[in-house]
C-alpha cells in the first residue's frame, strides 16, 4: 500500500512491478526488503502460550518486542486463515450466535429468531450457544435444529458427558432447560403443521425432542460427587466441647 501511494513521486518506478519484473519477481516483501511474516501456524504457536488478552495488548507487545516478522495487522496478513481475534489469541470465544461456526449458521439464525420472542432471552442465549458449541458442533453435527429434531437416531450421551464437566448444577440445569425451551419453540414454529380441511395439528414425521427427557434426570442435572452436599455443621456446635461416657464394652463411646 505504501509503494502504490508513493511510486509516482519517484521517476522510473512501475505501477505493477510484479508484471514489469515478472521473470525476477518474488514478492513485495523481497522488493521492499521487508521481513517475511511468520506463517499463521507459526505465529499461533508463539502467541497462545503468552496468554495475550486483547487486540490492543497484542499490538503493544509487537511494538515492544520489535520482531519485524509479527504483523501489526494480522487480519490483512493472514486474510485467508483469519477467523477472529479470539481464535488468533487463543481465547475462548463468547457464547453468542455470531460466534457459532459458519457451518451451523442455521442454529444461529433460529436462536436469534427465538430471542425476539422468548421472555428473558438475553439470559438464555449464553446457554443455548453453549449447547450448540459443546454438543451440536462437537458431536451431533446436525446443520440445523430441524435436522436435529427429525433425526432417526439421536445420541445424547456425549451431551451428558459435557454437562458433567460444567462447574455447577445450576449451569447444567440451565443448559438443559433453555435448550429444551428453544427446541420446543422450533417444533412449534417450524415442524408443526395444520390440516387446512380438518384443522388438525400435527408434527412433521419423526420429530422428537430428546432434551425433554433430561429435564427430570437427576444424574445429569445433579451428578453424584465424592464430597458430601449436606450443609456444614454450625460453628457453635463445632467449637462446643462434647461430653459423654465410655460403656463397659471396649471402643464404644456415648455422646
Amino acid at each position: 500500500m505504501d509503494y502504490r501511494s508513493r511510486y509516482k513521486t519517484i521517476p522510473g518506478l512501475p505501477a505493477h512491478p510484479e508484471r514489469t519484473f515478472a521473470d525476477d519477481w518474488v514478492s513485495y516483501y523481497d522488493l521492499l526488503d521487508i521481513p517475511v511474516p511468520y506463517s499463521y501456524k507459526e505465529i499461533i504457536a508463539i502467541l497462545h502460550p503468552l496468554k495475550i488478552t486483547s487486540q490492543a495488548s497484542y499490538k503493544a507487545y509487537v511494538r515492544d518486542i520489535g520482531d519485524k516478522r509479527m504483523p501489526l495487522d494480522p487480519q490483512g496478513v493472514y486474510a485467508t486463515e483469519w477467523i477472529n481475534w479470539f481464535q488468533f489469541l487463543g481465547k475462548e470465544e463468547p457464547y453468542k450466535p455470531k460466534f457459532i461456526n459458519k457451518d451451523f449458521i442455521l442454529w444461529a439464525e433460529r436462536i436469534e429468531e427465538f430471542m425476539k420472542e422468548a421472555l428473558g432471552a438475553s439470559t438464555k442465549v449464553n446457554y443455548l450457544c453453549r449447547f450448540v458449541r459443546l454438543f451440536i458442533e462437537k458431536y451431533d453435527k446436525s446443520l440445523s435444529p430441524e435436522a436435529f429434531l427429525t433425526k432417526e437416531k439421536q445420541n445424547i450421551k456425549p451431551l451428558k458427558l459435557e454437562l458433567e464437566k460444567l462447574n455447577t448444577d445450576n449451569m447444567r440445569r440451565s443448559v438443559i432447560r433453555y435448550a429444551n425451551e428453544f427446541l420446543e419453540y422450533v417444533i412449534q414454529n417450524k415442524l408443526t403443521e395444520e390440516d387446512p380441511e380438518t384443522g388438525e395439528i400435527f408434527r412433521v414425521q419423526n420429530t422428537k425432542n430428546p432434551i425433554s427427557l433430561l429435564l427430570s434426570n437427576q444424574s445429569v442435572t445433579s451428578p453424584i460427587r465424592a464430597e458430601t452436599t449436606k450443609p456444614c455443621l454450625q460453628y457453635s456446635f463445632v467449637k462446643k466441647p462434647s461430653y459423654g461416657c465410655f460403656l463397659s464394652q471396649p471402643n464404644i463411646f456415648v455422646i
